[in-house]
């Protein structure tokens, strides 16, 4: 495992911009238009607005820094994209909203491209053209990288025993945000669980497991059973 004074510089650098969207999630700004509920949970009048889509976003920070360990470029992207998840749901902010998707379509990109210091270029161009398109135009372009990223080599190779539990897991969590979206026939925008925040938490547990297969072609074990990261 590595020393605090061997971390790369991704994992430092992922670490101030998590912890400035967490000092951003304070500050509020202009509703949402999605008022007074989104993603299927009321928006409520406390310093977190959605509590239960803003904490469980935190599982996928969590599963983040974990990966981060032995893949440091795909650990700090996908403690990105779930900072980035948080401070939306915290404020319902228009601007972050707009960052979540810029940051989802940069880090998606950045995966699908081999999460490599040069990929990181790329992803910087994606979260910059997902910023200025709608909303929606920010979910196709995060989805056409997911499609690429799940669709080339070193996941394709990854063993089944990884492979097909987190293809479940984000399946899953997947439909489940579908059926619980506003106006879906799931949607209880009171309730405690809403669907979105079922698929922060299927999401985390996803992509944990998929780093772990993609850990373990990265390099071989150790003679200590120690995967080693260069």
């Amino acid at each position: 495992m590595r020393h605090h004074g061997d971390m790369r510089r991704e994992v430092w650098i992922a670490a101030a911009a998590i912890a400035g969207m967490a000092l951003a999630a304070g500050i509020g700004g202009a509703a949402a238009s999605c008022a007074p509920a989104c993603d299927c949970e009321m928006i409520g009048s406390g310093a977190i607005a959605q509590p239960a889509n803003a904490w469980t976003a935190l599982a996928i920070v969590a599963a983040g820094v974990w990966v981060s360990v032995r893949l440091p470029v795909l650990g700090a992207l996908i403690a990105l994209v779930g900072a980035s998840a948080f401070a939306a749901h915290a404020t319902v902010a228009d601007w972050a909203y707009r960052a979540e998707g810029a940051v989802l379509a940069g880090a998606a990109w950045s995966a699908a491209l081999g999460a490599r210091p040069r990929s990181l270029v790329a992803g910087l161009a994606a979260a910059g053209l997902a910023w200025l398109l709608p909303d929606p135009g920010a979910i196709v372009a995060a989805g056409a990288a997911v499609a690429v990223f799940l669709f080339s080599p070193a996941v394709r190779a990854i063993p089944a025993r990884f492979g097909l539990p987190a293809l479940g897991l984000l399946g899953g969590g997947l439909a489940v945000r579908w059926l619980g979206d506003d106006g879906g026939p799931w949607c209880r925008p009171a309730g405690w669980l809403p669907g979105h925040a079922v698929w922060h938490l299927a999401a985390a547990a996803g992509l944990l497991i998929l780093a772990g297969g993609l850990a373990g072609r990265a390099a071989p074990a150790s003679p200590e059973g120690v995967i080693p990261v260069s």
